[in-house]
């Protein structure tokens, strides 16, 4: 059974019309009933129980999870659980999720029937995909392409804008109060298993769409009016756009220690949407700046396996997990001397105090950066110079 492309346009409302997204037919959870009914793995074989209880409620009182499993079959997202009796026979739960975009956590149970519960693990298994032409590795591999055609053109449209962060930014500026609601309650019809079946349109696309259509054309022409016009001096438009290496540091007027050649650290600024990305030896960082006058202003975060850490919440949740799995040697914070008061005035003095949930054996390194930090600057010779609240100084080349 062949499955078609389909073309449609998102409906955005300030955006050329001729501009398509792909879309790739998935087969249902309906359609996999009927795909799969006449192929099926036998009970006994699945190790299924023939009476299972009438509630999942009553369920969970004699049964033990077992394990649970998701997969996509066939282009659609499924969610299930595995529930073992004293007999060694198991009870299928499929659970589908509340709404992607919803503060809710809530996620529907329900028992599925032997036959029901015969297809989706029958489906799981690929049981004789082959001899009717179906391919679920085909239907992942062409979700991918289709993703990535997707966002590249979510990218492109969101360009005029500054970006997918510059707009967020955006919204968190026009919106305090509300940003953090406004996205979810905009698309809160989306279910879960909606969702993940169309998964191939990027949340970038989503996001475009809401922007488009949360604002007013005069405030979105005010952000297109920002982009085009940033107002960069000519010191800051030296700095921008381009890729900065390390070259040597120096902690509060002690000596100049050159960076040896197998430590990687650089920076760069975007100087459309204001986004900052750099290497850490082999750990990634991102942020965002702002620029005034010689003033470079950082909101860093600090990559981890949990994710990229911008919020002195994540920072705890990120301690949390260190100290449970006791992972690694202890990390100290660095500590914070003096302000130089021969430094330039216009550096803006941060205060660095130690946030008292953060007295665990594992911290995390410069946690104040992710409250931000003022650093003057200045370009000389292709060098650029960097000298933070702190006094420390860090000498960067191309």
């Amino acid at each position: 059974m062949k499955r078609l492309l389909l073309l449609f346009t998102l409906a955005f409302s300030n955006v050329k019309s001729q501009e398509l997204f792909l879309k790739f037919d998935n087969v249902t959870w309906k359609e996999l009933k009927v795909l799969q009914k006449d192929y099926l793995q036998s009970a006994e074989n699945l190790s299924l129980n023939l009476n299972c209880p009438d509630s999942v409620e009553d369920l969970k009182k004699t049964y033990h999870l077992y394990y649970s499993r998701s997969n996509i079959i066939l282009g659609t997202y499924y969610s299930w659980d595995m529930y073992l009796n004293p007999d060694n026979k198991f009870c299928v739960v499929r659970k589908i999720s509340n709404l992607v975009y919803s503060t809710s956590t809530e996620t529907s149970e329900h028992i599925l029937s032997v036959n029901d519960a015969r297809i989706l693990l029958s489906a799981s298994n690929d049981f004789r995909f082959t001899e009717r032409g179906l391919n679920n590795e085909l239907y992942k591999q062409k979700a991918l392409e289709i993703y990535k055609h997707n966002n590249k053109i979510a990218t492109e449209l969101s360009k005029k804008y500054g970006g997918i962060n510059r707009m967020w930014k955006f919204v968190r500026e026009k919106r305090p109060e509300t940003w953090k609601t406004d996205f979810p309650n905009y698309y809160k019809n989306i279910s879960a298993q909606d969702y993940y079946s169309f998964r191939f349109i990027p949340d970038d696309a989503t996001i475009l769409d809401w922007f488009e259509n949360y604002f007013s054309q005069e405030q979105k022409q005010e952000l297109i009016d920002r982009v085009a016009n940033p107002g960069f001096t000519e010191s800051n438009l030296e700095l921008l756009n381009k890729t900065w290496k390390l070259k040597s540091y120096q902690f509060y007027e002690q000596e100049l220690i050159p960076v040896p050649e197998n430590r990687k650290y650089h920076f760069y600024l975007d100087g459309a949407s204001l986004d900052l990305r750099g290497t850490v030896d082999c750990n990634s960082t991102r942020g965002s700046f702002s620029l005034e006058g010689y003033q470079l202003k950082l909101q860093l975060g600090i990559s981890t396996l949990m994710g990229c850490i911008t919020s002195k919440e994540q920072a705890n949740q990120w301690i949390n997990h260190l100290n449970k799995v006791k992972v690694g040697s202890q990390m100290n914070t660095a500590i914070k001397p003096t302000l130089n008061k021969s430094a330039p005035e216009t550096t803006e003095k941060i205060e660095n105090k130690k946030d008292p949930s953060l007295n665990s054996e594992f911290d995390i390194i410069e946690v104040s950066q992710l409250l931000g930090k003022v650093i003057t600057y200045q370009i000389n010779n292709g060098e650029l110079t960097l000298i933070t609240d702190t006094a420390d100084m860090l000498i960067f080349s191309q």
